[in-house]
């Protein structure tokens, strides 16, 4: 899912992909109570600004938090930022990576080792004769 697709999950939350409306939708179908977008408690080395939101505290006070983009530096740097300011606060997180989609998977197999991808090219055209 394209980063800023914007869903409604059934319970009315907005939410920024696929992954976090399925996930939303689960918790709402299994009743457990939760907020979108909480905010991280202030740090002065980690959220100095205060602006750091995990994606959903549940009503235990668990922090839930969608791991879209593990691969993207910058991405996988702010999760341990987050890991780490939540273990310094006692707050339980719970990661939850994405799933991979059908096309993500198949780029993969593209790329793996010792598997060929052969393009295909047309055949150039050729002039007609002028009858």
């Amino acid at each position: 899912m394209a980063r800023g697709t914007i869903m409604t999950a059934m319970d009315g939350h907005l939410c920024l992909s696929m992954q976090e409306k399925i996930v939303d939708d689960f918790l709402h179908q299994h009743g457990i109570t939760h907020e979108r977008e909480p905010f991280y408690p202030p740090n002065p080395e980690l959220n100095p600004r205060t602006r750091l939101r995990g994606d959903w505290l549940l009503a235990n006070g668990t922090l839930v938090e969608m791991w879209g983009m593990p691969n993207d530096p910058m991405y996988a740097a702010r999760m341990r930022e987050k890991e780490m300011l939540a273990a310094k606060n006692g707050i339980r997180l719970i990661p939850a990576p994405a799933a991979r989609t059908r096309t993500e998977e198949q780029r993969s197999e593209r790329r793996r080792p010792g598997t060929e991808h052969v393009q295909h090219r047309r055949a150039p055209r050729t002039s007609r004769p002028v009858c």
